[in-house]
């Protein structure tokens, strides 16, 4: 028992574990430097204290690069959880009731942002003085544990299990072309008729596949537009601009649907509405700047669902 107690006296601080996390998961002491509100030569100071401390070298750094080594990256995923295990500690005897304090972090496409995001943040922080929020807007889904992301926005049920999925309402697609196009080359009526058009889609690469409802239910239809981009946005502006026919969220193209620039194409063969969704990590006790964050996201989207 001695010795035990003398291993944990001698052992790194809670927040030195929390600094080195930061500094692989951001992959510079800059970064890190910037998130924490340290001086960048702090970072490296107590890094170097923790590697000292631990007795193995956990960071490779030449003067362009800083990555982990086979060790760090380890080392690194422990110091995750501990500090995760520390702040569910905090946040429980402190209490549900308490004024949301900390950093908010939340991961989300920019269509999101742009489209409903804006307000709710606004207001959250009005409401909370104490909190902020870091918000990260990516097309690619962001991985919420290894990246450190306290809550998601996504379009769909994502397949990662170990997520809690907070359901907040559904967005209809449709199948749009520009008033121009169809002018000049019609409208396709059927699925089939996809492949004698124009057709712009939306994807990191790879292939893509529309979803169309038909007589035995929804199939997936496979396209191959000659034009590929990884933007819902920028894929309606294409649209716009007569570049040929596109699969988009309703409320992305509503304006244009109503002022007669856009034209609905495969009416009635769109599939049924996307979910729309917040993720979190599964853990035991909720933080309190997470909670409230999700009940006022709820609430406003209850109120007035931006999606339709």
């Amino acid at each position: 028992m001695k010795i035990l107690f003398a291993q944990m006296n001698n052992a790194p601080a809670l927040d030195d574990l929390g600094l080195f996390e930061a500094v692989v998961r951001l992959g510079s002491f800059t970064a890190a430097a910037v998130e924490l509100g340290l001086a960048k030569s702090t970072v490296s100071t107590r890094v170097s204290r923790l590697e000292a401390a631990v007795g193995v070298r956990l960071l490779q750094r030449t003067t362009r690069s800083l990555r982990p080594t086979e060790e760090g990256v380890v080392f690194a995923e422990h110091c995750r959880r501990v500090v995760e295990e520390a702040r569910g500690a905090l946040d429980a005897l402190r209490g549900a009731g308490e004024e949301p304090v900390g950093t908010l972090r939340i991961t989300c496409p920019r269509l999101f942002a742009q489209a409903f995001l804006q307000p709710i943040v606004g207001e959250y922080l009005s409401l909370h003085p104490r909190a902020r929020v870091q918000l990260h807007l990516a097309e690619r889904p962001a991985a919420l544990v290894e990246e450190g992301f306290d809550l998601a926005l996504r379009i769909g049920v994502p397949a990662d299990s170990s997520l809690v999925v907070r359901r907040l309402g559904a967005a209809p697609m449709v199948f749009v072309a520009s008033a121009g196009y169809c002018a000049l080359h019609g409208v396709p009526e059927s699925a089939e008729e996809l492949g004698e058009h124009e057709l712009i889609t939306v994807s990191r690469g790879g292939a893509v596949a529309w979803p169309v409802v038909g007589e035995a239910g929804i199939r997936a239809v496979p396209v191959q537009g000659r034009l590929q981009v990884n933007s819902l946005p920028f894929a309606r502006d294409l649209a716009l601009r007569g570049a040929g026919v596109a699969f988009l969220p309703r409320f992305l193209v509503a304006e244009q649907l109503a002022d007669g620039e856009f034209v609905e194409v495969l009416e009635g063969l769109a599939p049924p509405p996307m979910p729309v969704c917040a993720l979190y990590p599964s853990r035991r006790h909720l933080a309190p700047r997470v909670r409230a964050f999700l009940d006022l996201l709820v609430q406003r989207t209850a109120e007035s669902p931006p999606w339709r």
